[in-house]
C-alpha cells in the first residue's frame, strides 16, 4: 500500500502573498491617515490662469521697480518687516499701497495679512508674529494707480 504525498504549493502560495497583503495594506493605510500636501485648493483653475501671469511679469520688467526686503523675524515675537523699493534709476518709489500676505509652502497654519505703511521714501514697513519657525512665503503686491509690482521671497525663520 502506497501513500501519497500532498502537495505544499496549496499552502506555500497563500503564505507567499502575506507580505504584498501587508505591504498593500500599510500604503492604503499611510495614504488614508496622511495629510495632502496641497497647497491650492484649485490647481486646474490655477494652471489655466498662468498665461495672465506671465503678462503680469512682463507688464511688471517693463516698470522697472526693483524690491529689497528685510525681516529679522523670530517665531512667536513681533518683529519688524521693511520693504525698499526703488525705480531703473534707483529712486525710491514713493505712494504705493503695499499689501503682504504671509503663508506656509507646507501645512496650513493660516494666512498672515498685513498692510505696510510708507515711513520713508521708497520704505515700507509692518509689524508681523509669526506663529512657528521653518519656511514662511513673503508675497508683496504694491500698486499705485494702474501699476502693480508683485514681489515674493522665501524666508527661512530659526
Amino acid at each position: 500500500m502506497t501513500t501519497q504525498r500532498r502537495s505544499l504549493i496549496p499552502f506555500v502560495f497563500p503564505l507567499a502573498m502575506l507580505p504584498v497583503f501587508a505591504a498593500n495594506g500599510t500604503l492604503i493605510y499611510l495614504a488614508l491617515h496622511s495629510k495632502p500636501a496641497l497647497v491650492s485648493e484649485h490647481p486646474y483653475e490655477d494652471g489655466r490662469a498662468y498665461n495672465h501671469e506671465l503678462e503680469a511679469a512682463d507688464a511688471q520688467a517693463a516698470l522697472g521697480w526693483t524690491a529689497t526686503l528685510n525681516a529679522p523675524l523670530r517665531p512667536g515675537t513681533p518683529g519688524p518687516i521693511a520693504l525698499d523699493m526703488s525705480d531703473k534709476t534707483g529712486a525710491p518709489v514713493q505712494g504705493l499701497q503695499v499689501a503682504l500676505r504671509i503663508w506656509r509652502p507646507v501645512g496650513r497654519l493660516g494666512d498672515i495679512r498685513v498692510l505696510l505703511t510708507e515711513t520713508a521714501p521708497g520704505r515700507y514697513t509692518g509689524l508681523v508674529t509669526l506663529p512657528a519657525a521653518g519656511q514662511w512665503q513673503f508675497d508683496f503686491m504694491a500698486r499705485r494707480g494702474e501699476r502693480e509690482f508683485a514681489y515674493a521671497r522665501r524666508l527661512s525663520v530659526p
